[in-house]
Protein backbone atom coordinates (compact mmCIF):
# COMPACT_ATOMS: atom_id res chain seq x y z
CA UNK A 1 0.00 0.00 0.00
CA UNK A 2 2.61 1.98 0.93
CA UNK A 3 4.86 1.68 -1.87
CA UNK A 4 1.77 2.40 -4.22
CA UNK A 5 1.87 5.89 -2.49
CA UNK A 6 5.17 6.33 -3.25
CA UNK A 7 5.07 5.38 -6.76
CA UNK A 8 1.99 7.68 -7.25
CA UNK A 9 4.01 10.65 -5.62
CA UNK A 10 6.99 9.67 -7.89
CA UNK A 11 5.14 9.44 -10.94
CA UNK A 12 3.32 12.90 -10.76
CA UNK A 13 6.76 14.30 -9.18
CA UNK A 14 8.46 13.40 -12.61
CA UNK A 15 5.14 14.62 -15.02
CA UNK A 16 5.04 17.99 -12.85
CA UNK A 17 9.26 18.06 -13.41
CA UNK A 18 8.87 17.51 -17.44
CA UNK A 19 6.46 19.92 -17.77
CA UNK A 20 8.01 22.83 -15.78
CA UNK A 21 10.02 23.44 -18.83
CA UNK A 22 13.06 22.43 -17.78
CA UNK A 23 14.20 20.77 -20.79
CA UNK A 24 12.97 23.32 -23.17
CA UNK A 25 14.92 25.89 -21.43
CA UNK A 26 18.66 23.78 -21.68
CA UNK A 27 18.19 22.87 -25.57
CA UNK A 28 16.59 26.29 -26.90
CA UNK A 29 17.46 25.33 -30.57
CA UNK A 30 16.65 29.59 -32.13
CA UNK A 31 12.76 28.98 -31.54
CA UNK A 32 10.01 30.63 -29.22
CA UNK A 33 9.30 28.08 -26.30
CA UNK A 34 5.99 29.48 -25.70
CA UNK A 35 5.05 28.98 -29.28
CA UNK A 36 3.34 26.00 -27.71
CA UNK A 37 1.28 27.66 -25.24
CA UNK A 38 -0.49 29.76 -28.02
CA UNK A 39 -4.43 29.33 -28.41
CA UNK A 40 -3.75 28.67 -32.61
CA UNK A 41 -2.53 25.50 -31.45
CA UNK A 42 -6.57 24.87 -30.99
CA UNK A 43 -7.48 26.01 -33.89
CA UNK A 44 -8.51 29.54 -33.29
CA UNK A 45 -6.83 33.01 -32.05
CA UNK A 46 -8.07 33.75 -28.90
CA UNK A 47 -6.29 37.18 -28.08
CA UNK A 48 -7.41 38.62 -31.11
CA UNK A 49 -11.49 38.15 -31.25
CA UNK A 50 -13.73 38.80 -27.66
CA UNK A 51 -16.57 37.51 -28.22
CA UNK A 52 -18.81 35.41 -25.67
CA UNK A 53 -20.64 32.39 -27.28
CA UNK A 54 -21.40 30.93 -24.11
CA UNK A 55 -24.69 30.11 -23.29
CA UNK A 56 -26.67 29.87 -20.42
CA UNK A 57 -28.79 26.99 -22.07
CA UNK A 58 -25.76 24.76 -23.06
CA UNK A 59 -24.53 25.35 -19.18
CA UNK A 60 -27.25 24.01 -17.80
CA UNK A 61 -27.88 20.94 -19.84
CA UNK A 62 -24.30 20.44 -18.97
CA UNK A 63 -25.09 20.75 -15.37
CA UNK A 64 -28.66 18.57 -15.32
CA UNK A 65 -26.13 16.11 -17.39
CA UNK A 66 -23.57 15.84 -14.72
CA UNK A 67 -26.74 15.42 -11.64
CA UNK A 68 -28.45 12.58 -13.92
CA UNK A 69 -25.27 11.00 -14.42
CA UNK A 70 -24.47 10.86 -10.64
CA UNK A 71 -27.58 9.86 -9.61
CA UNK A 72 -27.90 6.74 -11.96
CA UNK A 73 -24.14 5.89 -11.03
CA UNK A 74 -25.62 5.83 -7.49
CA UNK A 75 -29.15 3.99 -8.46
CA UNK A 76 -27.14 1.43 -10.35
CA UNK A 77 -25.33 0.21 -7.62
CA UNK A 78 -28.12 -0.94 -5.38
CA UNK A 79 -28.31 -3.98 -6.46
CA UNK A 80 -24.70 -4.99 -5.42
CA UNK A 81 -24.47 -3.28 -2.27
CA UNK A 82 -26.95 -6.56 -0.83
CA UNK A 83 -28.35 -3.84 2.06
CA UNK A 84 -31.66 -2.80 -0.40
CA UNK A 85 -33.86 -3.85 2.59
CA UNK A 86 -32.18 -1.94 5.46
CA UNK A 87 -32.17 1.04 3.73
CA UNK A 88 -35.11 0.91 1.46
CA UNK A 89 -36.74 3.95 2.72
CA UNK A 90 -33.32 5.89 1.86
CA UNK A 91 -33.67 4.98 -1.29
CA UNK A 92 -37.11 5.67 -2.14
CA UNK A 93 -37.01 8.76 -0.58
CA UNK A 94 -33.33 9.17 -3.04
CA UNK A 95 -36.21 8.23 -6.02
CA UNK A 96 -38.64 10.54 -4.85
CA UNK A 97 -35.97 13.83 -4.46
CA UNK A 98 -34.92 12.77 -8.09
CA UNK A 99 -38.68 12.50 -9.48
CA UNK A 100 -39.75 15.58 -7.90
CA UNK A 101 -36.52 17.66 -9.23
CA UNK A 102 -37.29 16.19 -12.60
CA UNK A 103 -40.79 17.34 -12.76
CA UNK A 104 -39.49 20.70 -11.73
CA UNK A 105 -36.86 21.19 -14.48
CA UNK A 106 -40.28 20.58 -16.77
CA UNK A 107 -42.19 22.57 -14.99
CA UNK A 108 -40.08 25.58 -14.78
CA UNK A 109 -39.14 25.40 -18.65
CA UNK A 110 -35.38 23.96 -17.86
CA UNK A 111 -36.12 20.99 -20.27
CA UNK A 112 -38.24 20.89 -23.43
CA UNK A 113 -39.60 17.98 -25.50
CA UNK A 114 -40.18 20.18 -28.80
CA UNK A 115 -37.64 20.90 -30.80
Amino acid sequence: MFGGVIFWCLLVALILFYQSNFFSSINNSGYSVNVWCSSFECGFIGHSVKINNFGIGFFLILVFFVLFDLEISLLLNVAFQNEFFSNGLYYAGFVIVLAVGFFVEVCFGYIGWSS
